[in-house]
């Protein structure tokens, strides 16, 4: 998609009731591709499903020139990478001790339904971002997220958050929270399947402000709105369950799915799935 297309401020005509189905079927057929691996397409999808009952001619361009990007691009794939990443700075086990005396009694839940972990297992990373106010209408963000399963990628979405943030912290925040909610279903789920999770997951963003909030437990809360998420993010680190690292903006995988890139930025930042290593994570 074009960085600077924005398909909410579309006035061209509505489409025809011919028209208006194909562009349903252009878009069922992105999503179909987005779920099963094709994440460089994911904000597009987004932003384009939202007006499936009125489309517009300017839809249906966008529409089309997503799936002659994907004409461009044939033999993008997902790489299995069975090796966890490196390269993430040395932990203090501090940081976990210290905020478990601000949340007492916090353990991380276990069915007794698990299944015997078989094989070695792997560890959780898990990349997010969020583009502060992108809806030039509702001027709401954008959170996207990808985990990887050792190096490999296992689950991603693009989505709209449900509220507006007041800053770029608050955005920021919302999309950790969103992201260490899928950390515990990733954890939780994988150990139902008898597949072995080794160690903490590691949540990558960018924001140094909000990384520090969250993983500082001498760390104050700033607006109060934020209670819920700052409060959700810090249960997390009490629990051993997750910690928040600081990556650089232009190192960060997610924010493909935040907003519209350039063909060349974007497949930069896709083509550090195949696969990461140190030096790409900065």
């Amino acid at each position: 998609m074009n960085p600077l297309a924005h398909p909410e401020l579309d006035s061209s005509p509505l489409l025809d009731e011919e028209n208006k189905r194909l562009f349903q079927h252009i878009t069922g057929v992105l999503n179909w591709l987005v779920t099963l691996c094709r994440i460089d397409i994911a904000f597009a999808t987004m932003s384009l499903q939202r007006f499936c009952s009125s489309p517009r001619e300017g839809h249906l361009k966008l529409a089309i020139e997503a799936m002659g990007w994907l004409k461009s691009t044939p033999t993008w794939r997902l790489y299995i990478n069975e090796n966890d990443l490196t390269g993430f700075p040395q932990v203090d086990p501090t940081v976990f001790s210290e905020m478990a005396k601000r949340y007492v009694g916090i353990e991380e839940i276990h069915s007794t339904r698990d299944q015997v972990p078989l094989g070695l297992g792997g560890e959780i990373t898990i990349f997010v971002d969020s583009d502060y106010a992108h809806d030039l209408v509702t001027r709401r963000s954008v959170t996207g997220i990808i985990v990887l399963y050792c190096g490999t990628p296992i689950y991603w979405h693009s989505k709209r958050q449900t509220r507006v943030g007041g800053s770029t912290y608050e955005v920021e925040f919302m999309a950790c929270k969103t992201a260490s909610e899928v950390a515990h279903v990733v954890r939780r789920l994988l150990r139902s399947m008898g597949i072995p999770v080794q160690g903490h997951a590691r949540i990558l963003g960018d924001n140094l402000g909000m990384i520090q909030s969250a993983t500082l437990a001498g760390s104050a809360l700033k607006k109060k709105a934020l209670g819920v998420a700052y409060h959700m993010c810090r249960e997390g680190v009490a629990m051993k369950a997750m910690l928040f690292y600081k990556v650089r903006s232009q190192e960060n995988i997610a924010d493909a799915l935040t907003k519209a890139l350039s063909g060349p930025v974007l497949t930069g930042l896709i083509s550090r799935l195949s696969p990461l290593t140190p030096q790409q994570l900065g």
